[in-house]
């Protein structure tokens, strides 16, 4: 039998998997993803965009609705019922700073 801290550590490699490939993704793409890269990520790893979204902000990223104009073949009747998100990576990044105890 597993105890807990065993049964997190499989959840941190994963999440540390995660965000290191969105980084490549990012880093890929030059620091942007649009709405059809973030939709083929999630189409991938079958989840949703918003559930990207969480490991983009992780990374710095923000998070800016698409300009209808910029999604090109997305059909009319989409547009209408979904927003459409992209991140940007915010350079310069700013990590947190230690606390010295």
């Amino acid at each position: 039998e597993m105890n807990p801290s065993q049964m997190q550590r499989p959840r941190l490699l994963e999440n540390r998997l995660l965000l290191r490939i969105f980084a490549t993704a990012l880093a890929a793409e030059k620091g942007a993803l649009g709405y059809h890269r973030l939709a083929a990520l999630a189409k991938t790893f079958q989840q949703p965009v918003q559930w990207l979204l969480g490991y983009f902000s992780e990374l710095g990223c923000k998070i800016l609705e698409e300009k209808s104009s910029e999604l090109g073949d997305v059909g009319e009747g989409d547009r209408s019922r979904v927003k459409y998100k992209r991140v940007v990576l915010h350079v310069p990044l700013t990590f947190p700073t230690a606390v010295k105890r």
